[in-house]
């Protein structure tokens, strides 16, 4: 890298700078999404989730996801004047909150637009870890790698709280490395606060954060040996980092006592968690759909995650990840204890995620994002002694090249993309919020008013009546039997996973799309001259 390139990465200004502006690009293409998708499934649910914390001071639709990012999506449709409505008490009974305001997209907007805070936070957070404990350079390539990954670009746009684990998890890394390095009662408070932001935005990192802050403490203060004084300090600083998240999170739960039976009625603080711990575990053990190489499962794959990590991530910032991984391995011992837990803490989450029998996205391992992005930093900053140094940065260089062309190609619809080592049907490698998650019954409307298409049978999987915007009124339902004549529509989970599971819709396998909307909903058009006679 020439000299003045270093000297100006290396400039605490035109870091702020070029980290701006890196942010700033991902921003607007994340903004670009709110008025391309409509509503996804679980948009809806989490709105109204936020509605009742705020409006009834209650949580009882959903424990299993906490309240946080919930009442931060549903600020700005409350301030529009929507409310909870108590006689929509199952989760999904509320999917047409963003029509009551009167102005679909404002109110989608002003739910979604609260996720790019957590966006916000998941790119200083990395900054600031990567920064600290790697340097400047590898700090503002570890954030443009991060913002140019498909999948991060995809749910930082939505109204959902996946991209708040993945904020909650890199600044509680970032809090707890601080700690490490400078025990004291301030940066104990920080790690309650983190503690309490990670527990009150998704109940996974129950998991998540054992991985990957419980070596933490085989370091905490680095002492040689441990004196009664020092004890006593960590004891006291122990103190004051539960009392702050249990206040904390009591606080997100609106400091709710619940009576404990068992206990003699006595109420107990955060029985919210227990609640939503045990509906999750209950989800977990009754499974969820899924598909993967065209084979269906309730109880999940085992190499489901692995397998999206490798499809859905650019190829050339794969090669960056396997690059940085090696390059640590290289210098194992010259490396701070945080980046060697960081390295670490990746792949023993998704490990410890092979386990899951709910299979529905990349989503859910999401939170690894931050820790590829640097290991693909530290590949282009740290070369190996032994491999000649224009050929290596040549060959990652590349690589980089790649990955930004790759992510480029994912700007007009990233959440279905995949890369080229991904099969063709995409459906028959997956489905669900990798690939269809009903964002594109707006766009199937455009397109049909542009076809002049005014009759067709339809079967969508979404949660927006297609009732919300332009279509034609000669809609039917599609026989999930025998073949039927004329414009057929079907989203790519209802024509893969109901086949798979149930046999329906299985006779549209012998014909092909006339049309696809973002590899999620298939148009058909079948002469009544190909129908086989009954």
């Amino acid at each position: 890298m020439p000299r003045i390139t270093r000297e100006l990465l290396n400039s605490s200004k035109w870091q702020a700078l070029l980290f701006l502006l890196i942010v700033g690009v991902a921003s607007l293409r994340i903004v670009r999404t709110y008025h391309f998708y409509n509503q996804s499934i679980d948009e809806p649910a989490h709105v109204n989730c936020g509605l009742e914390w705020l409006g009834q001071g209650t949580f009882n639709t959903e424990p299993k996801h906490p309240p946080l990012p919930r009442v931060l999506m549903a600020i700005g449709p409350y301030l529009q004047g929507l409310r909870f409505d108590p006689t929509q008490q199952r989760l999904y009974d509320a999917n047409d909150i963003f029509q009551k305001s009167g102005d679909y997209w404002v109110t989608l907007t002003s739910a979604r637009v609260a996720t790019l805070f957590w966006f916000l936070l998941a790119c200083t957070s990395l900054f600031l870890f990567a920064r600290r404990w790697c340097g400047g350079r590898e700090a503002l390539l570890a954030v443009l790698l991060f913002t140019l990954l498909p999948s991060v670009l995809t749910h930082a746009g939505m109204a959902t709280n996946d991209m708040a684990a993945t904020a909650a998890l890199i600044f509680a890394l970032y809090i707890f490395s601080r700690y490490w390095d400078e025990p004291g009662y301030r940066n104990a408070v920080l790690c309650g606060f983190a503690l309490a932001l990670a527990l009150g935005s998704k109940l996974s990192l129950l998991m998540f954060l054992p991985l990957t802050l419980a070596p933490f403490v085989f370091f905490l203060g680095r002492p040689s040996k441990w004196t009664k004084q020092q004890c006593l300090r960590s004891l006291a600083h122990g103190a004051v980092f539960v009392a702050v998240s249990v206040f904390l999170l009591q606080a997100i739960y609106r400091f709710e006592l619940t009576p404990v039976p068992l206990l003699g009625n006595l109420p107990l603080p955060l029985m919210g968690i227990k609640i939503g711990a045990q509906q999750l575990w209950a989800h977990n053990k009754e499974g969820h759909d899924a598909v993967l190489f065209g084979a269906y499962s309730r109880y999940g794959f085992k190499l489901f995650f692995p397998v999206m990590l490798l499809l859905k991530t650019p190829l050339g910032i794969l090669a960056l990840v396997a690059a940085g991984y090696l390059a640590l391995l290289f210098r194992w011992s010259s490396w701070p204890p945080p980046v060697k837990i960081a390295f670490l803490a990746a792949p023993a989450i998704v490990a410890s995620c092979m386990t899951s029998s709910i299979n529905i996205g990349l989503r859910h391992i999401l939170p690894v994002y931050p820790i590829l992005a640097l290991a693909g930093a530290l590949a282009l900053t740290t070369a190996p002694r032994r491999i000649p140094a224009a050929a290596l940065r040549a060959v990652l260089g590349l690589a980089l090249f790649v990955g930004v062309v790759e992510s480029a190609t994912a700007v007009a619809d990233p959440l279905p993309w995949f890369n080229l080592l991904a099969p063709e049907p995409l459906d028959r490698v997956t489905v669900d919020s990798d690939l269809d998650w009903g964002q594109n019954l707006y766009r199937l409307s455009k397109y049909l008013k542009e076809e002049k298409i005014e009759k067709l049978a339809l079967h969508y999987f979404g949660s927006v009546a297609y009732e919300s915007f332009d279509f034609p009124k000669g809609i039917t339902g599609v026989d999930p039997k025998n073949p039927m004549p004329g414009y057929v529509v079907v989203s790519s989970y209802i024509r893969r996973l109901e086949c798979l599971r149930s046999g329906n819709f299985c006779w549209l396998n012998q014909f092909q799309p006339e049309h696809s909307i973002g590899d999620s909903i298939h148009i058909y058009y079948i002469p009544g001259a190909l129908l086989p006679p009954r």
